[in-house]
């Protein structure tokens, strides 16, 4: 129960039970307003009024809900790759600065702050990875809001993410032959060649690789099919000659065995693949970069993309060996540099020469 009036000088006075009628009256004084944002300032403050009441700690930390977010929401829907990368940005990067503050007391400037002296570091990330720390600052708020822990600080739409560039890099073939050699020269590293070798014939994820078993393999019928656990569906694909020769080096185990396993014969896991990739990154002396940047397990999937858009394959053939629904997709992985297009504009001018001659 609760009413808004005007009192003698104008004020809008809101007057309301703290917890239901009988208990103790609380007043606010709104100001001299519009009688429209008089009513919006006193739902947003019954609101956490409200809000409160159900509060397990209303002077929780933004380190406790965290916590909170990840052993009750994270472990059970997430990936063990996303968990692995969301831990990481919780724990080194947003605890340390915001872990101590009480999350009612954030504010959309500190985040800014955050993000701004962040950025102005020698070490500073990419806008992509400042942004995605960002969506993980709000994914949990919003999480806390949503189960009546917290009322969210942060509103929609008030953190304006950085412009990104190109956020993924692919191998020029020159690359890819260092890259594969030094994986084979090394006995620790070989074990993985396989899976290099795999990905980049099946445009797949790293995931899809470690998830790959060897009932999704049909020599008889030469069929490949590969589960994408991203998008929930298979995809299928004619197991080429060079994809035999990758799986026929390899020990055989039942329908359910992992293709890929480690020396120990056990099912690897996606950071540990992550970390023996950048073992051969450093190994072949292509020290993280490769065209336009950082090269990643990612970049093996754009690298498959790349090479087959420059060789002119159609977009929605491109887009069958992605896994996409949406062609469109393709131009987000195939990167095309301006001599890439002398052999499509070489066609416009002989078409245009045709013409010409026609008439």
């Amino acid at each position: 129960m609760a009413n808004l009036k005007r009192d003698r000088s104008g004020d809008w006075i809101l007057r309301y039970w703290t917890n239901g009628r009988g208990s103790r009256l609380a007043y606010h004084n709104l100001g001299k307003v519009p009688h429209l944002e008089a009513k919006d300032r006193a739902r947003v403050l019954l609101a956490e009024v409200e809000a409160s009441k159900t509060l397990a700690d209303p002077a929780i930390t933004f380190k406790r809900l965290s916590d909170l977010w990840l052993s009750l929401h994270a472990t059970p829907n997430l990936r063990e790759r996303t968990l692995a990368s969301t831990d990481a940005i919780l724990r080194l990067h947003l605890v340390p600065v915001f872990g101590a503050s009480r999350v009612r007391d954030l504010l959309p400037v500190d985040v800014e702050k955050f993000q701004t002296e962040t950025m102005g570091r020698k070490d500073a990330p990419t806008p992509a990875t400042m942004n995605l720390r960002i969506t993980v600052l709000r994914q949990v708020l919003a999480w806390g809001a949503a189960k009546g822990i917290v009322l969210n600080p942060i509103p929609p739409r008030s953190i304006k993410a950085l412009t990104t560039t190109e956020r993924t890099v692919y191998f020029e073939p020159e690359e890819w032959r260092r890259f594969i050699e030094a994986a084979e020269a090394d006995p620790l590293l070989a074990v993985t060649a396989p899976v290099w070798r795999l990905q980049l014939l099946t445009a797949s994820r790293i995931g899809e690789m470690a998830d790959l078993t060897w009932g999704g393999v049909d020599f008889a019928r030469k069929v490949l099919t590969v589960y994408q656990s991203k998008v929930d569906r298979p995809k299928t694909l004619r197991l080429s000659p060079d994809m035999e020769r990758v799986l026929s080096g390899l020990v055989r185990g039942v329908p359910a065995a992992p293709v890929f396993t480690d020396a120990a014969g056990k099912p690897w896991r996606c950071r540990v693949l992550q970390a023996r990739f950048g073992a051969v990154v450093r190994a072949a002396e292509l020290d993280g970069g490769g065209v336009h940047g950082m090269l990643t397990t990612h970049s093996i999937r754009h690298t498959a993309a790349t090479w087959a858009r420059k060789a002119e394959v159609p977009l929605d053939r491109i887009s069958g060996i992605l896994g996409h629904k949406d062609p469109a997709m393709v131009l987000r992985y195939a990167h095309i540099q301006p001599e890439d297009l002398d052999g499509a504009l070489g066609a416009v001018a002989r078409a245009a020469g045709s013409a010409v001659n026609e008439r």
